[in-house]
């Protein structure tokens, strides 16, 4: 059996419905970190299978971007953001998800264009720049090309 000055312990702990194991290691004298998790052997609800529990989930993520959206686009008025000209078509996030954002109402702005066209498109293509990180608050953005400032004034 080992001390508890050793310098690293394992704890695994047994599930039983698939007898996963969970990794924990770190210093005796510190916190330890997980390594390694079977999610697959995570216990579900009574009576609801791992796909039925997946679409529950996809449901529910879907109800919340659909209220986000209803409430960004109310906020802008229909109007992209960005120009405030043209009708708004899409949702942007400011800091991306990729990036660890989530849609939000106060990550979420809405656009004109898709992600490749509008304004949409050319903030996902960096040619205007968004300063701020609250839409309920303000942000600016900067046109990074005579092209996209004359794209923001309607020309």
């Amino acid at each position: 059996m080992r001390g508890l000055n050793e310098v690293e312990r394992r704890l695994s702990v047994s599930n039983t419905r698939k007898g996963s194991d969970l990794e924990i290691h770190g210093a005796a004298d510190a916190s330890p970190t997980i390594m390694s998790i079977d999610y697959n052997a995570l216990a579900l609800p009574k009576g609801q299978t791992r796909k039925q529990a997946k679409a529950k989930a996809a449901r529910e993520h879907a109800k919340h971007v659909k209220a986000v959206r209803a409430y960004v686009f109310d906020r802008e008025n229909g109007i992209c953001r960005c120009c405030r000209i043209r009708l708004a078509d899409s949702m942007h996030e400011i800091v991306p998800r990729s990036l660890g954002g989530e849609v939000s109402r106060e990550n979420s702005v809405a656009l004109c264009g898709s992600g490749t066209t509008g304004c949409h498109g050319r903030i996902q293509s960096h040619r205007i720049k968004v300063h701020g990180t609250n839409s309920d608050y303000s942000l600016v953005f900067e046109a990074t090309s005579e092209a996209s400032a004359d794209w923001m004034a309607g020309r």
